[in-house]
């Protein structure tokens, strides 16, 4: 089934998602959110011990919009290839759009 998701606040939603414990990763990302300006900019992620933060700074080497980013937090299909693998996990949020 297809879902929608907004992330409204990126740090604390990357903050609060469970990970997988062998994933280790550092990706330098540029956000792009036309609604939330606290969600735009360039961020670092960083996944480490099923833990993952994500902070304002970095190189913003890989630029997404933040639809693409929740595609990717959802455990989605990515195209953005640092992001291929980080969100990868069997207790990925999910909630099926119907009741």
């Amino acid at each position: 089934h297809p879902f929608m998701t907004r992330i409204v606040d990126a740090p604390a939603a990357v903050a609060s998602r469970g990970y997988s414990p062998h994933v280790r990763a550092e990706v330098h990302l540029e956000l792009h959110d036309p609604e939330l300006a606290h969600n735009s900019g360039a961020f670092v992620l960083r996944v480490r011990d099923g833990m993952g933060s994500l902070v304002a700074g970095g190189n913003a080497e890989t630029s997404m919009t933040i639809n693409d980013f929740a595609t990717a937090y959802m455990g989605g299909t990515c195209t953005a290839a640092p992001l291929v693998g980080v969100f990868a996990a069997a207790n990925a949020p999910a909630m099926i759009d119907f009741f």
